[in-house]
């Protein structure tokens, strides 16, 4: 059975025979469907590993479908598709992951050619060879930090950054973690790429101390990462091999995998809590958060969603949820960052709202370390005392 089965159910036959076309060229083999129970006879007996949905058909409805397939526990990664507009698209997103289905894109019609081309190439399986290339990677110093700046919205002063991890290629150059992290996860490398990011992180917090500047960082993990009995002993280590205390250490994680966690996460996320690293929960406004779980963890930021920043100017929905996120993380005594600002008008909202921090080109882009430090001298951002954007 080939590696990679592609699944679609729409009602246009136009848009499933270019999906088979599509699909076919990058080495699916592809079945088409409207038929709300043909499709659940391919889910069970031919296991797609993407499933591609349709929100509004004569004969069923996408919702249903989700709900079906969260039923049966697929692991098969979904992507929705709709004319419906953004916001029921967005609705049917968050469904979906509160269900905990592995939601992959969401396609608005009428759809470019080369952006489902582009999604359903990222979502092929990747082969044992690749992941045994990335474990090679790995040891051979491939995996490298480039570091975002986290800005006071007001100032534009440095206040943090974000290491972001970066596969450098000798010979296909930069790769983004959207491509590498899925070969992780089958490979059971996110520790050893966590361990990676770490030691560089640390490296560069003890380098700056001798430059007398103070700048925490943050580092992604993640769910695979949070159920590791060891992991705070060990993060506690590479901290303390480098000279530098935890509390310089900002550990992401997403909103979901934040708070729907098992005992054992909860155990993790509370001693790394007691050790002095601090947490964030990443993408913040994507999934269903309970105001008293919330409460109940040991979290001290919310990054609000790029895709809720990005929009603010353009959607009233997406002003309200800001707005709200913004006032709740201050009444629960929380950090709050913007990710994705872009421009001023969108700084200058932020500022209007009581958003204190924030990420995005408008402040820089993620970069090497030594192209990071000339940013910083050339901006003449020498920030000495950034324990403000930790409290």
């Amino acid at each position: 059975m080939q590696d990679n089965r592609l699944l679609i159910i729409d009602d246009d036959q136009d848009i499933g025979e270019l999906f088979i076309d599509i699909g076919e060229s990058l080495g699916y083999a592809v079945i088409h469907t409207d038929d709300p129970d043909q499709f659940k006879r391919y889910v069970r007996e031919w296991h797609p590993t993407v499933i591609v949905t349709d929100l509004q058909m004569p004969n069923a409805d996408g919702i249903t479908i989700l709900r079906f397939l969260a039923a049966i526990e697929t692991p098969a990664k979904i992507v929705i598709i709709s004319g419906m507009g953004p916001k029921i698209i967005h609705f049917a997103e968050t469904i979906a992951q509160h269900r905990g289905l592995a939601l992959a894109a969401t396609i608005t019609k009428p759809f470019v050619l080369a952006e489902v081309q582009a999604i359903l190439d990222r979502l092929k399986a990747p082969s044992e060879l690749a992941a045994e290339a990335l474990r090679l990677a790995i040891e051979n110093d491939e995996i490298q930090i480039f570091l975002q700046p986290k800005c006071q919205v007001s100032t534009g002063e440095v206040v943090g950054a974000e290491a972001l991890a970066r596969w450098v290629h000798p010979r296909l150059g930069i790769i983004s973690p959207n491509v590498f992290m899925a070969i992780a996860e089958l490979g059971n490398l996110t520790g050893p790429i966590l361990t990676r990011v770490m030691t560089q992180a640390v490296a560069q917090i003890k380098t700056w101390s001798t430059q007398a500047l103070d700048l925490p960082v943050a580092i992604n993990i993640s769910a695979r990462d949070i159920d590791a009995l060891d992991l705070p002993d060990h993060l506690e280590a590479i901290c303390a091999r480098a000279g530098v205390p935890c509390d310089r250490i900002i550990l992401e994680l997403i909103e979901g995998s934040s708070l729907d966690v098992s005992a054992d996460a909860l155990d993790v996320l509370t001693r790394l809590r007691i050790k002095g690293f601090h947490l964030s929960i990443d993408d913040f406004g994507t999934g269903f958060s309970s105001l008293l779980r919330l409460r109940q963890l040991p979290f001290s930021e919310l990054k609000i969603d790029r895709s809720f920043i990005s929009s603010i100017r353009s959607e009233d929905d997406s002003m309200v949820i800001v707005k709200t996120i913004i006032a709740m993380a201050a009444s629960l005594g929380m950090n709050c960052v913007a990710e994705g600002i872009e421009d001023a008008a969108t700084v200058q909202r932020l500022l209007e709202w009581g958003c204190s921090m924030g990420q995005g080109y408008y402040f820089g882009r993620p970069m090497p370390p030594d192209q990071f430090d000339e940013w910083m001298r050339s901006s003449g951002n020498t920030n000495t005392g950034s324990k403000k954007a930790m409290a």
